[in-house]
């Protein structure tokens, strides 16, 4: 029982002190690695296995200070590698995270940009419309008010109108009454000149007696 515990565990006791001591573990298996390459070279040499006091030799060998050591720090720098590359993936993961964080912002950015000239473009547009509907409505005004005095002008053309005839009418009845004033006046005068002509002197008399205002 003691040479089985001696065969099988004295470089693992030496080399683990406890169920979480990962270098001791880790070292192990650089220890078990370096037996089967032994094993795997003696064989080649010797055409044959080592018996067990040969590979105790050996192990004996493996079991200085100097290889337990060795070891240890093998297992150390596997750690330190494997802490690194799991580093340096975890940075290239940042690296790609953040590149594409990059880019999405770049992309949200390039699309705020197209969002914001096309709202420019559409507030343009707007200004434009309400510009259109301005100017339509100032002529719609423009035209209200020429319709008004459109609509003055018609009726004081239909006042004039109405004076024009009524003035026509008073011009047609003037002229009447002036030709009738002037047949008067003629037969007046012939009546003068038939009297004057019949030596009818008290007539004239009388008449010149009325036009100066005398009494009858």
């Amino acid at each position: 029982m003691e040479d089985f515990e001696d065969r099988y565990n004295f470089i693992f006791n030496q080399l683990v002190s406890n169920k979480e001591d990962l270098v001791g573990s880790i070292g192990y298996v650089y220890y078990k690695l370096n037996k089967v390459e032994y094993i795997e070279k003696y064989k080649n040499d010797h055409s044959k296995v080592p018996d067990y006091a040969t590979l105790r030799e050996w192990q004996k060998g493996e079991c200085t200070k100097a290889k337990i050591d060795n070891y240890k720090t093998l297992a150390n720098q596997r750690i330190t590698d494997f802490y690194n590359q799991l580093h340096a993936h975890k940075e290239n993961e940042l690296d790609t995270l953040k590149q594409e964080l990059d880019n999405r912002e770049r992309k949200i950015k390039d699309k705020e940009n197209t969002l914001n000239k096309k709202e420019k473009v559409l507030s343009k547009k707007e200004n434009d419309l309400l510009d259109k509907e301005q100017k339509l409505k100032n002529k719609e005004s423009d035209l209200k008010n020429k319709n008004e005095e459109l609509d003055k002008l018609e009726k004081d053309l239909k006042n004039r109108t109405k004076y024009c005839h009524v003035k026509s009418k008073w011009s047609f009845l003037s002229g009447i009454a002036q030709s009738f004033l002037a047949s008067l006046l003629f037969m007046f005068l012939c009546f003068i000149v038939i009297i004057t002509l019949r030596g009818q002197t008290d007539l004239i008399a009388w008449i010149t007696n009325f036009l100066r205002g005398g009494q009858l």
